[in-house]
């Protein structure tokens, strides 16, 4: 991106005389106001403007996966196909789910028969807990054929949104686990730009309806207009405090494709309270068309786990400033193995010096136990301290809820 912000520029006047090249008066110190002028202008230019680079995404995309273990997958798009909503992409085999949702059926009928056949008994009175009785496995019938559908649902994997497949990660025919990705689609038609490096300085300037100018390095010849439509809440992980602006230009550029650089000269200021009410929902529509694009977090039915001890008891004591360490352990009571995708994440409260997640330590099986560590710093000052936890499997949907409690104070 060659683009230089020259702070001062220095004017030379030269006079050719008739009789021969003669120079003169050329001094560079003969204009100090012409360089204070400029170097003003400089100074108060950063206070309506802010300049950073950026880079083109889709409006939409999501990583598809499969909510439960597939066998023999097969995959019926191809990369750079076209899709539309609802299309089925991938299958899998389906005879245990076709086989569990017949078996559920027949556990349908048959309770359902016996309910009808104590209704119409006529040789004897029919206590009220046998009907209940049997009412209940009705309930758990229809809630047993309930599962089995879902789970023959998930056996296959649909487009959540028109949009075109933009890469495949598995072989055909191959076994996969629950979670892993099989495939990313996105829509390319439409895209928006998101900066990568502006500080946190330029970001406390930029507001929600600014306007902007936006240049493409792919594209020379071409720029767009386009407003600012979200700021993030929080910075990006890496060794600055950056955070991501997203804007939606509001005009077409062709040949735009996803993953190109840009550059952007943004207007703070410059968005009045209609145009950035117009943008804010712009952009709580683009974010909400980005949620539903991904896969709604969801907890798998094998996804079962039970709480068997933790340390450091809520209420313990510790120094300003001491370093300790809190632990859980869970038994892995369902049918799905744990890996190093599922993790705990910071929800609220007090992080106390933690990382904002941790992955899981490992694989865990079935049956088998897991304990999950996590170091922390009790703040300086004294008082009562609380953070919330929450174990995520690999899709971020939640699996149980953990906090840390401390006090701090003089320890006995």
């Amino acid at each position: 991106m060659m683009k230089i912000k020259r702070k001062f520029r220095f004017i030379f006047t030269c006079a050719i005389m008739s009789t021969g090249l003669i120079l003169t008066g050329c001094n560079l110190l003969a204009a100090p106001p012409a360089i204070e002028e400029e170097s003003k202008s400089t100074e108060d230019g950063p206070a309506n403007s802010v300049s950073t680079t950026a880079v083109v995404v889709p409006n939409r995309e999501a990583t598809l996966r499969f909510k439960n273990n597939a066998n023999n997958v097969r995959i019926l798009v191809k990369k750079g196909e076209q899709v539309e909503a609802g299309d089925v992409l991938v299958e899998s085999d389906t005879f245990q789910q076709t086989l569990a949702v017949n078996e559920a059926k027949a556990q349908l009928t048959s309770a359902q028969a016996l309910y009808d056949g104590l209704l119409r008994e006529e040789f004897r009175e029919v206590r009220q807990p046998e009907k209940d009785a049997a009412f209940e496995q009705i309930e758990a019938a229809e809630a047993a054929l309930d599962l089995a559908e879902k789970n023959l649902e998930a056996a296959s994997i649909r487009a959540p949104f028109s949009g075109s497949i933009i890469d495949i990660y598995i072989d055909p025919f191959v076994n996969v686990f629950a979670g892993e990705p099989i495939l990313l689609i996105a829509d390319v038609e439409q895209f928006t730009i998101e900066t990568d490096d502006l500080d946190e300085k330029e970001a406390a300037r930029v507001k929600i309806g600014d306007k902007v100018q936006i240049f493409f390095d792919a594209i020379p010849d071409a720029s767009a207009e386009g407003v600012v439509t979200q700021i993030a809440e929080k910075a990006t992980s890496g060794a600055g405090n950056d955070f991501t602006v997203t804007i939606t230009a509001l005009e077409r550029v062709e040949k735009l494709r996803w993953g190109m650089s840009a550059y952007v000269e943004i207007a703070t200021g410059s968005g009045d309270g209609e145009s950035a009410s117009t943008a804010a929902e712009e952009g709580e529509t683009a974010e909400a068309t980005r949620a539903e694009s991904d896969t709604v977090p969801e907890r798998r039915v094998c996804e079962t786990m039970d709480f068997l001890s933790e340390t450091v008891e809520d209420g313990t004591v510790f120094a300003a400033g001491e370093t300790f360490t809190k632990s859980w352990t869970f038994r892995n009571i369902g049918t799905c193995t744990w890996d190093t995708n599922y993790r705990m994440v910071f929800i609220s409260g007090d992080q106390m010096d933690a990382p904002a997640e941790i992955a899981f330590p490992g694989y865990t099986a079935p049956d088998d136990l897991m304990t999950i560590e996590l170091t922390l710093t009790a703040p300086e000052a004294n008082g009562d301290y609380r953070g919330d936890w929450q174990i995520q499997n690999d899709l971020g949907a939640k699996l149980y809820d953990v906090w840390v409690e401390i006090a701090v104070g003089e320890t006995p």
